[in-house]
Protein backbone atom coordinates (compact mmCIF):
# COMPACT_ATOMS: atom_id res chain seq x y z
CA UNK A 1 0.00 0.00 0.00
CA UNK A 2 1.27 3.64 -0.33
CA UNK A 3 2.93 5.33 2.64
CA UNK A 4 0.22 7.62 3.30
CA UNK A 5 -2.23 4.49 3.80
CA UNK A 6 0.11 3.09 6.01
CA UNK A 7 -0.87 4.12 9.76
CA UNK A 8 -4.77 4.88 9.42
CA UNK A 9 -7.49 5.38 7.24
CA UNK A 10 -10.61 6.60 7.82
CA UNK A 11 -13.83 7.98 5.40
CA UNK A 12 -16.00 10.59 5.77
CA UNK A 13 -18.89 11.04 5.85
CA UNK A 14 -20.19 8.09 5.42
CA UNK A 15 -19.03 4.11 5.66
CA UNK A 16 -17.59 2.09 8.58
CA UNK A 17 -14.57 3.98 9.72
CA UNK A 18 -11.51 1.57 9.85
CA UNK A 19 -8.53 2.37 12.16
CA UNK A 20 -5.31 0.92 13.56
CA UNK A 21 -3.37 2.03 16.81
CA UNK A 22 -5.99 4.65 17.42
CA UNK A 23 -5.30 7.69 19.68
CA UNK A 24 -7.03 10.41 20.85
CA UNK A 25 -7.02 12.63 17.67
CA UNK A 26 -8.41 9.62 15.87
CA UNK A 27 -11.49 9.13 18.45
CA UNK A 28 -12.91 12.77 17.70
CA UNK A 29 -12.14 12.28 14.13
CA UNK A 30 -14.56 9.37 14.22
CA UNK A 31 -17.14 10.98 16.54
CA UNK A 32 -17.24 13.29 13.47
CA UNK A 33 -18.08 10.62 11.41
CA UNK A 34 -20.59 9.22 13.59
CA UNK A 35 -22.41 12.44 13.64
CA UNK A 36 -22.49 13.50 9.66
CA UNK A 37 -26.22 14.03 8.84
CA UNK A 38 -28.19 12.07 6.43
CA UNK A 39 -29.24 14.03 3.17
CA UNK A 40 -32.75 14.50 2.45
CA UNK A 41 -34.94 16.47 0.07
CA UNK A 42 -33.70 20.00 -1.16
CA UNK A 43 -33.88 22.48 1.36
CA UNK A 44 -34.23 25.61 -1.28
CA UNK A 45 -35.64 23.92 -4.72
CA UNK A 46 -36.52 27.53 -5.67
CA UNK A 47 -33.27 28.61 -5.08
CA UNK A 48 -31.36 25.16 -6.35
CA UNK A 49 -33.52 26.21 -10.02
CA UNK A 50 -32.28 29.71 -9.77
CA UNK A 51 -28.66 28.21 -9.71
CA UNK A 52 -28.62 27.38 -13.78
CA UNK A 53 -25.40 28.70 -14.56
CA UNK A 54 -23.66 24.99 -16.07
CA UNK A 55 -20.13 25.55 -14.74
CA UNK A 56 -19.39 22.01 -14.17
CA UNK A 57 -18.24 19.19 -16.68
CA UNK A 58 -17.23 15.59 -17.29
CA UNK A 59 -13.90 16.44 -14.92
CA UNK A 60 -15.59 18.56 -11.97
CA UNK A 61 -19.01 17.35 -12.13
CA UNK A 62 -22.08 18.60 -9.85
CA UNK A 63 -21.29 18.26 -5.81
CA UNK A 64 -24.50 16.07 -4.84
CA UNK A 65 -26.85 18.20 -3.06
CA UNK A 66 -28.72 15.00 -1.17
CA UNK A 67 -27.27 11.67 -0.19
CA UNK A 68 -25.14 9.64 -1.03
CA UNK A 69 -22.51 12.28 -0.52
CA UNK A 70 -19.00 12.30 -1.77
CA UNK A 71 -16.60 10.76 1.40
CA UNK A 72 -13.65 12.64 2.50
CA UNK A 73 -10.41 10.42 3.19
CA UNK A 74 -8.03 11.16 5.87
CA UNK A 75 -5.22 9.19 6.36
CA UNK A 76 -1.62 9.76 7.88
CA UNK A 77 1.86 8.80 7.49
CA UNK A 78 5.23 9.73 9.08
CA UNK A 79 4.75 13.02 8.16
CA UNK A 80 1.68 14.40 7.12
CA UNK A 81 -1.99 13.87 7.57
CA UNK A 82 -3.66 13.88 4.04
CA UNK A 83 -7.22 15.18 4.01
CA UNK A 84 -8.48 13.96 0.17
CA UNK A 85 -12.03 15.88 -0.91
CA UNK A 86 -13.87 16.63 -3.86
CA UNK A 87 -14.42 20.32 -2.47
CA UNK A 88 -18.46 19.36 -1.98
CA UNK A 89 -20.10 18.92 1.03
CA UNK A 90 -21.77 16.14 2.97
CA UNK A 91 -24.94 17.80 2.96
CA UNK A 92 -27.70 20.11 1.10
CA UNK A 93 -26.13 23.04 -0.70
CA UNK A 94 -29.08 24.41 -2.12
CA UNK A 95 -29.74 26.95 -0.37
CA UNK A 96 -26.40 28.82 -1.49
CA UNK A 97 -26.68 32.15 -4.04
CA UNK A 98 -24.23 33.87 -6.16
CA UNK A 99 -23.85 36.21 -8.28
CA UNK A 100 -23.49 33.80 -11.42
CA UNK A 101 -25.93 31.52 -10.52
CA UNK A 102 -23.51 28.68 -10.14
CA UNK A 103 -23.33 25.31 -8.19
CA UNK A 104 -20.80 23.55 -6.52
CA UNK A 105 -18.50 21.57 -8.82
CA UNK A 106 -16.14 18.56 -7.85
CA UNK A 107 -12.39 19.23 -7.79
CA UNK A 108 -10.52 16.52 -6.53
CA UNK A 109 -7.86 17.75 -4.17
CA UNK A 110 -5.54 16.52 -1.11
CA UNK A 111 -4.88 18.98 1.24
CA UNK A 112 -1.16 18.01 3.59
CA UNK A 113 -1.51 18.58 6.99
CA UNK A 114 2.12 18.68 8.69
CA UNK A 115 1.93 16.43 12.00
CA UNK A 116 5.18 18.24 12.93
CA UNK A 117 4.28 21.88 12.65
CA UNK A 118 7.48 24.46 12.12
CA UNK A 119 8.43 26.10 15.74
CA UNK A 120 5.72 29.21 16.06
CA UNK A 121 6.77 32.43 15.05
CA UNK A 122 7.21 35.19 17.14
CA UNK A 123 4.99 37.69 14.84
CA UNK A 124 3.26 35.36 12.46
CA UNK A 125 2.54 34.79 9.14
CA UNK A 126 -0.53 37.62 8.27
CA UNK A 127 -3.57 36.10 6.44
CA UNK A 128 -6.33 38.68 7.34
CA UNK A 129 -7.53 42.10 7.43
CA UNK A 130 -4.60 43.02 10.46
CA UNK A 131 -8.10 44.02 12.49
CA UNK A 132 -8.45 43.50 15.86
CA UNK A 133 -11.40 41.21 17.34
CA UNK A 134 -14.52 42.73 16.78
CA UNK A 135 -18.20 42.13 17.93
CA UNK A 136 -20.38 39.08 16.10
CA UNK A 137 -21.34 39.68 13.03
CA UNK A 138 -24.13 38.33 11.40
CA UNK A 139 -24.93 34.61 11.79
CA UNK A 140 -25.56 33.43 7.89
CA UNK A 141 -28.31 34.81 5.65
CA UNK A 142 -31.16 34.60 7.77
CA UNK A 143 -30.25 36.90 9.63
CA UNK A 144 -31.69 40.19 9.48
CA UNK A 145 -28.49 42.08 9.87
CA UNK A 146 -27.14 40.82 7.06
CA UNK A 147 -25.59 43.75 4.46
CA UNK A 148 -27.73 43.44 0.94
CA UNK A 149 -28.50 46.48 -0.35
CA UNK A 150 -26.01 48.82 -2.10
CA UNK A 151 -25.44 51.49 0.24
CA UNK A 152 -24.94 48.66 3.01
CA UNK A 153 -22.48 46.76 1.01
CA UNK A 154 -20.49 49.70 -0.01
CA UNK A 155 -20.40 51.23 3.04
CA UNK A 156 -18.52 47.78 4.87
CA UNK A 157 -15.35 49.05 7.06
CA UNK A 158 -12.57 48.06 4.30
CA UNK A 159 -8.88 48.22 3.62
CA UNK A 160 -7.22 49.77 0.25
CA UNK A 161 -5.86 47.51 -2.58
CA UNK A 162 -2.26 47.45 -2.85
CA UNK A 163 -1.59 49.15 0.49
CA UNK A 164 0.31 47.58 3.69
CA UNK A 165 -2.51 45.01 4.27
CA UNK A 166 -1.88 42.17 1.62
CA UNK A 167 -4.65 39.12 3.02
CA UNK A 168 -4.22 35.33 2.15
CA UNK A 169 -6.92 34.50 -0.47
CA UNK A 170 -7.88 31.16 -1.22
CA UNK A 171 -7.69 27.92 1.32
CA UNK A 172 -5.71 28.39 5.15
CA UNK A 173 -7.41 25.01 6.74
CA UNK A 174 -9.99 22.19 6.01
CA UNK A 175 -12.34 20.59 8.10
CA UNK A 176 -13.61 17.43 9.40
CA UNK A 177 -16.08 17.08 6.94
CA UNK A 178 -14.03 17.87 4.01
CA UNK A 179 -15.09 21.81 3.38
CA UNK A 180 -12.23 24.18 2.90
CA UNK A 181 -11.56 27.14 5.31
CA UNK A 182 -11.08 30.15 3.38
CA UNK A 183 -9.71 33.29 4.21
CA UNK A 184 -11.17 36.36 6.00
CA UNK A 185 -10.75 39.07 3.36
CA UNK A 186 -12.42 39.53 0.07
CA UNK A 187 -12.83 42.02 -2.65
CA UNK A 188 -15.96 44.13 -2.41
CA UNK A 189 -16.37 43.52 -6.19
CA UNK A 190 -16.48 39.91 -5.85
CA UNK A 191 -18.89 40.10 -3.06
CA UNK A 192 -21.59 42.51 -4.55
CA UNK A 193 -24.99 41.02 -5.77
CA UNK A 194 -25.16 40.99 -9.54
CA UNK A 195 -27.53 44.02 -8.97
CA UNK A 196 -25.31 45.80 -6.91
CA UNK A 197 -22.73 48.40 -8.12
CA UNK A 198 -19.27 48.94 -6.69
CA UNK A 199 -19.11 52.40 -5.60
CA UNK A 200 -15.34 53.70 -5.79
CA UNK A 201 -11.89 51.96 -6.02
CA UNK A 202 -11.89 47.98 -5.12
CA UNK A 203 -11.04 47.62 -1.51
CA UNK A 204 -11.00 44.60 1.13
CA UNK A 205 -13.50 43.24 2.93
CA UNK A 206 -14.61 41.09 5.70
CA UNK A 207 -15.52 38.11 3.86
CA UNK A 208 -17.65 36.57 6.11
CA UNK A 209 -20.09 39.99 6.00
CA UNK A 210 -19.96 40.88 2.91
CA UNK A 211 -20.50 37.67 1.40
CA UNK A 212 -23.37 36.50 4.33
CA UNK A 213 -26.44 36.80 1.71
CA UNK A 214 -24.30 34.18 -0.17
CA UNK A 215 -24.38 31.67 2.22
CA UNK A 216 -26.32 28.29 3.00
CA UNK A 217 -27.54 26.31 6.10
CA UNK A 218 -23.82 25.54 6.63
CA UNK A 219 -22.82 28.85 6.53
CA UNK A 220 -20.98 28.11 3.05
CA UNK A 221 -20.63 29.40 -0.58
CA UNK A 222 -18.96 29.61 -3.63
CA UNK A 223 -15.56 31.06 -4.74
CA UNK A 224 -15.76 33.17 -8.22
CA UNK A 225 -14.44 29.55 -9.62
CA UNK A 226 -16.92 27.13 -8.05
CA UNK A 227 -14.64 25.83 -5.38
CA UNK A 228 -17.10 25.42 -2.09
CA UNK A 229 -16.15 26.77 0.85
CA UNK A 230 -16.52 28.38 4.43
CA UNK A 231 -14.93 31.26 6.27
CA UNK A 232 -16.05 31.09 9.61
CA UNK A 233 -17.57 28.40 12.05
CA UNK A 234 -20.49 29.88 13.76
CA UNK A 235 -22.73 27.25 13.55
CA UNK A 236 -25.73 26.30 16.13
CA UNK A 237 -25.42 23.10 17.65
CA UNK A 238 -28.11 22.09 14.89
CA UNK A 239 -26.53 22.95 12.36
CA UNK A 240 -22.83 21.18 13.77
CA UNK A 241 -24.71 18.01 13.78
CA UNK A 242 -26.27 18.81 9.69
CA UNK A 243 -22.88 19.57 8.40
CA UNK A 244 -21.04 16.60 9.45
CA UNK A 245 -19.29 17.62 12.53
CA UNK A 246 -19.08 17.15 16.30
CA UNK A 247 -20.81 19.42 18.92
CA UNK A 248 -19.51 20.90 21.65
CA UNK A 249 -20.27 19.34 25.47
CA UNK A 250 -21.07 21.73 28.29
CA UNK A 251 -18.08 22.33 30.32
CA UNK A 252 -15.88 20.75 28.32
CA UNK A 253 -12.98 21.94 25.81
CA UNK A 254 -14.39 22.17 22.08
CA UNK A 255 -13.64 19.09 20.07
CA UNK A 256 -11.62 19.16 16.68
CA UNK A 257 -13.24 20.46 13.56
CA UNK A 258 -9.91 20.21 11.45
CA UNK A 259 -6.33 21.41 10.70
CA UNK A 260 -4.98 24.41 9.64
CA UNK A 261 -2.72 24.13 6.99
CA UNK A 262 0.52 25.29 9.34
CA UNK A 263 -0.42 21.65 11.25
CA UNK A 264 -1.78 23.07 14.04
CA UNK A 265 -5.75 21.95 15.08
CA UNK A 266 -8.35 24.01 15.00
CA UNK A 267 -11.28 23.83 17.29
CA UNK A 268 -14.41 25.27 18.45
CA UNK A 269 -15.13 28.19 20.13
CA UNK A 270 -15.09 26.38 24.15
CA UNK A 271 -11.70 26.53 26.07
CA UNK A 272 -11.23 24.63 28.92
CA UNK A 273 -14.16 23.96 31.30
CA UNK A 274 -16.30 25.03 28.36
CA UNK A 275 -15.86 28.89 28.63
CA UNK A 276 -14.51 31.09 25.71
CA UNK A 277 -10.59 31.09 25.73
CA UNK A 278 -9.47 34.48 27.36
CA UNK A 279 -5.77 34.53 26.26
CA UNK A 280 -5.87 34.14 22.44
CA UNK A 281 -3.21 35.46 20.66
CA UNK A 282 -3.14 37.81 17.36
CA UNK A 283 -3.57 34.57 15.12
CA UNK A 284 -6.26 33.47 16.97
CA UNK A 285 -4.94 31.09 18.86
CA UNK A 286 -2.91 30.06 22.19
CA UNK A 287 -1.19 27.26 23.87
CA UNK A 288 -3.00 24.97 26.61
CA UNK A 289 -5.27 21.92 26.71
CA UNK A 290 -7.18 20.65 23.88
CA UNK A 291 -9.84 18.45 24.00
CA UNK A 292 -7.36 15.50 22.85
CA UNK A 293 -6.20 15.85 26.77
CA UNK A 294 -2.56 17.23 24.71
CA UNK A 295 -1.21 20.72 25.68
CA UNK A 296 -0.34 22.16 22.45
CA UNK A 297 -0.78 25.06 20.42
CA UNK A 298 -3.84 25.63 18.46
CA UNK A 299 -6.39 27.51 17.08
CA UNK A 300 -10.41 28.37 18.18
CA UNK A 301 -13.16 29.16 16.18
CA UNK A 302 -14.90 31.90 17.30
CA UNK A 303 -17.82 34.43 16.08
CA UNK A 304 -15.90 37.46 16.47
CA UNK A 305 -13.27 38.75 13.61
CA UNK A 306 -11.29 37.24 12.58
CA UNK A 307 -13.97 34.17 13.42
CA UNK A 308 -10.68 31.46 13.21
CA UNK A 309 -7.11 32.57 11.49
CA UNK A 310 -5.62 36.17 11.66
CA UNK A 311 -2.31 34.82 10.94
CA UNK A 312 -0.15 31.51 10.92
CA UNK A 313 2.15 30.42 14.00
CA UNK A 314 3.71 28.15 11.96
CA UNK A 315 4.98 27.60 8.25
CA UNK A 316 1.54 26.34 6.33
CA UNK A 317 2.58 23.64 3.48
CA UNK A 318 3.01 24.90 -0.07
CA UNK A 319 1.06 22.28 -1.90
CA UNK A 320 -2.06 23.20 -0.11
CA UNK A 321 -2.58 26.67 -1.37
CA UNK A 322 -0.23 28.05 -4.96
CA UNK A 323 0.34 31.54 -2.87
CA UNK A 324 1.83 29.73 -0.34
CA UNK A 325 5.01 29.41 -2.44
CA UNK A 326 5.73 33.11 -2.37
CA UNK A 327 6.37 33.44 1.57
CA UNK A 328 9.71 33.49 3.24
CA UNK A 329 8.91 30.39 5.61
CA UNK A 330 8.08 28.55 2.14
CA UNK A 331 10.93 29.60 0.04
CA UNK A 332 13.79 28.66 3.02
CA UNK A 333 12.36 25.72 3.46
CA UNK A 334 12.16 25.15 -0.63
CA UNK A 335 15.64 26.16 -0.54
CA UNK A 336 16.73 23.65 2.44
CA UNK A 337 15.46 20.92 0.26
CA UNK A 338 17.13 22.37 -3.04
CA UNK A 339 13.95 23.08 -4.34
CA UNK A 340 14.97 26.59 -5.53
Amino acid sequence: SSPRNAHRHLRLPSGEPRMAAPCLLDKVLLLGVLLTGVGAAPHCPGKLQQLSSPNCGVEDPECPVEAPFHRTNISVDGAFRYVETSYCPPYDWSCLSNQKARRPCARKQTFKIPLEPTPPAAEGIPLGLGWPRASPAPAGAASADVPTSAEALNALPSAALGGDVRPMLGAIAVLLNGVALNGVATKLSEALPADVRLEGSDRWVDAVVAEAWMDDGCLGHLSGGGNYHTHAGRWSPEQRIACGLPQDDAGQHSPLLGWAFDGHGLFGPQDALGQPPTDLDACGGHAGLTATGESQYHYHMTDVYPYALECYRSCPEPSNNFRFKDLPCAKRAAKSKGEL
